[in-house]
């Protein structure tokens, strides 16, 4: 299946980066991926059904993001928290 990258400014806030992605599933397809490029990031969609329970964004420190109970993590990435690094998990409820 047919993928898009997207772009979005790195300066937004979890909760706004995350409604982003939401909104971006609504309309493309599930997220399949997260990332960075310079000031912005990156997030990835498959053209897909639009998923029932669109994904929740996190952020963590250490090598591996904490497990949710009642979610599936869907990807994490390097990212731009009101343009500050942060890694970031994107979890999906199931």
């Amino acid at each position: 299946m047919e993928k898009e990258t997207v772009e979005s400014p790195g300066s937004l806030s979890l909760a706004d980066f995350e409604l982003t992605i939401q909104q971006s599933e609504e309309i493309i397809g599930p997220l399949t991926a997260l990332g960075r490029n310079g000031a912005n990031n990156t997030f990835t969609l498959l053209y897909d059904d639009v998923p029932q329970n669109l994904a929740v964004l996190a952020t963590y420190d250490g090598d591996a993001p904490p497990a949710r109970d009642g979610h599936t993590i869907i990807c994490t990435g390097d990212c731009l928290v009101e343009s500050a690094p942060a890694k970031v998990v994107a979890y999906r409820h199931t």
